[in-house]
């Protein structure tokens, strides 16, 4: 009979050697219980948008419910209007209890706490205006859900699980967030954080912090051009090369300054969906993931399909997307079975880095009896990084272009009470 006690030694000594990190896009519509979800999946002003046609499957199929979603108004409606999101959350509960991660980037939340960083660039009347849609109920959903998940799980397991918050105004005239939890037992405490919009799409938001560990951990929302997904002359990958990397890496590289950093950890939903983002050069450093990166997403007519309606895209035969246009075009068209499996997706653009680099693996979805995502439209994906022991090799700080040192960022962190 094997020693108990033998066995916990061993798995306590494998999480000191080595730190989960994560990250999830936590479907930001779905969450919203601010706002119906309508009989179509076209909105007149934000267009065809793919969590329109995925949720209104899955209530048609799962709820037998053909009429429109209202918004949340109390416990009872807000369950109903956030179903799938409350999946999402106990998937990553579950995640956090199955692999006692360091750090998990989120995109796409909806921010309902009061402590966080805010960007936004219109004037202060325009944004008293628009704060009045922005309550939610209670503890149920958003930021507030997270954190008293993480509470939960604190008081239980002995972590010290925080969450980082920041928030950016859209184009799509919606205010949406960007998240990084991190327990301070292995990563230690944040000492500074700074939250920027990406100056190529704006709503596409870099949160960034650095603990007195001496880690940089930073979370993205990548910006993507959709009509470029044919990658005709590498125009899509190239986009994700000047609208991403670029930005990224002299975010991070400016943030950290002259700061002594132990390992960086970097995740996101960077919408790569063709692997042109396979590292970082951050301060000298190769940021980066081992293999090959999963398919992440999602439930959408053109990130899904059966093998009968995909198209290779250009340049290579790895990866692919799908044509196909539903009879009248997408508007108002639920996404049929076959189409919105996980089974089905074709896209990557989930995932995670370090210096230490690690396989991007899967944390299995929630899926309904027809294989299709009951939780997110994207998968939680997640990397195991061999933890850097102290007194490693010492760091040199990067030169700028212009050969001065990088200035340390400045701390941006603004707290701010939802106006009523």
């Amino acid at each position: 009979m094997p020693d108990v006690e033998d066995e916990e030694g061993q798995e306590r000594k494998k999480q000191k050697s080595e730190h989960v990190i994560g990250t999830y896009n936590m479907s930001w519509f779905s969450g919203d219980s601010t706002k119906p979800i309508p009989i179509a999946s076209y909105n007149m002003q934000y267009g065809p948008v793919s969590e329109y046609s995925w949720l209104r499957h899955l209530f048609d199929v799962d709820t037998k419910n053909t009429q429109e979603i209202p918004a949340g108004t109390d416990e009872e409606s807000v369950k109903l209007r956030c179903k799938y999101w409350l999946n999402t959350l106990e998937n990553l509960k579950n995640f956090i209890l199955e692999n006692n991660p360091a750090m998990i980037g989120l995109q796409e939340m909806n921010i309902n706490n009061d402590d966080y960083i805010f960007l936004d660039s219109r004037s202060a009347d325009k944004i008293n205006e628009t704060m009045i849609t922005k309550e939610k109920v209670d503890d149920l959903v958003g930021t507030k859900a997270v954190i008293k998940m993480l509470n939960e799980i604190n008081n239980t397991n002995g972590t010290q699980y925080k969450l980082l918050c920041g928030e950016v105004y859209t184009t799509f005239k919606s205010y949406v967030g960007i998240c990084i939890i991190y327990d301070v037992n292995k990563i230690g405490e944040i000492v500074d954080s700074k939250l920027l919009d990406n100056p190529k799409q704006p709503g596409r938001p870099l949160l960034m912090a650095i603990t007195d560990k001496g880690y940089l951990l930073a979370t993205m929302h990548g910006a993507q051009i959709g009509t470029n997904t044919m990658n005709i002359n590498n125009a899509f990958n190239n986009d994700m090369l000047n609208m991403n990397k670029t930005f990224l890496q002299d975010s991070i590289t400016t943030f950290i300054g002259d700061n002594p950093v132990k390992n960086i950890y970097v995740t996101g939903d960077f919408n790569d969906r063709y692997d042109a983002l396979t590292e970082f050069d951050i301060r000298d450093k190769v940021v980066k993931y081992d293999d090959v990166s999963p398919i992440t997403g999602c439930p959408n007519w053109d990130s899904a399909g059966t093998s009968n309606l995909v198209n290779t895209v250009a340049n290579s035969e790895d990866y692919k997307t799908c044509k196909f246009v539903p009879e009248g075009g997408i508007k108002g068209i639920a996404l049929d079975e076959e189409h919105a499996k996980e089974a089905n997706y074709l896209y990557k653009g989930d995932k995670c880095f370090s210096i230490n680099g690690g396989k991007i693996e899967i944390h299995p979805s929630t899926l309904s009896t027809l294989g299709v995502s009951v939780c997110s439209d994207h998968k939680l994906v997640f990397q195991k990084v061999p933890v850097v022991s102290e007194g490693g090799k010492s760091r040199k700080s990067r030169k700028s272009k212009k050969g001065k040192s990088s200035k340390k960022g400045k701390k941006s962190r603004k707290s701010r009470k939802s106006k009523k």
